[in-house]
């Protein structure tokens, strides 16, 4: 007998999603961290803007790009695909477009360097790093919605988050060893919103 090598299905758990948040619940310590974390920034942003923070409405983004581990040989070769900077700008674009100018973006990443040197000049951007897998994953949690790349880590965060979320469509090259058992349809829930790195920014 052969089983398939992708397993995660959106369908696995889409009749009991809300008894799954209740049971699956981050350390309080991180939850803590990430809420203090966003607190902070809207401190940042209202003295910036000389307004009293109970009088902003800033809307928060979590951005997870997952670059390190994607770019080796071994993984490109089996199929994965990294998001191209294009793919991110066009996703923060429908943000912009759909939120307007309270959004402002929370990337995390491993490579954060690349994240820096990439949109450090995008207004409203704010790169965090929290010190542990577990903290990142909360802070991806707390943010009202979310931008994902590749991979699982931003998934599951954008999933507890439950606001809209932006996930990059060709994580997976489909004439790959990995394209040959994952589904995309199966994979991300259907309210989830695809951005190509091809589409035209037009479009929203």
């Amino acid at each position: 007998m052969e089983v398939g090598k992708w397993f995660q299905s959106y369908h696995y758990f889409k009749h009991s999603e809300r008894l799954l948040k209740q049971n699956l619940q981050i350390n309080d310590k991180y939850i803590a961290m990430a809420k203090d974390t966003l607190y902070n920034l809207r401190l940042s942003i209202a003295s910036g803007k000389s307004k009293d923070i109970s009088s902003q409405n800033t809307i928060f983004v979590g951005v997870h790009i997952r670059l390190r581990d994607y770019l080796s040989q071994k993984n490109y070769d089996l199929g994965f695909r990294t998001a191209p900077k294009v793919y991110i700008v066009k996703a923060m674009q429908y943000y912009w477009k759909t939120y307007g100018t309270e959004v402002h973006f929370v990337i995390m990443s491993d490579d954060l360097q690349y994240c820096k040197a990439n949109f450090q000049h995008f207004p409203a951007v704010h790169f965090v790093t929290l010190g542990s897998a577990a903290s990142d994953l909360a802070l991806l949690a707390q943010c009202d919605h979310n931008i994902i790349t590749s991979g699982t880590f931003g998934y599951w965060g954008a999933w507890l988050s439950g606001g809209d979320v932006v996930y990059f469509d060709k994580p997976v090259e489909k004439n790959s060893l990995l394209g040959e058992t994952f589904d995309q349809g199966s994979f991300f829930p259907p309210h989830w919103i695809p951005v190509s790195e091809h589409r035209e920014t037009e479009d929203y």
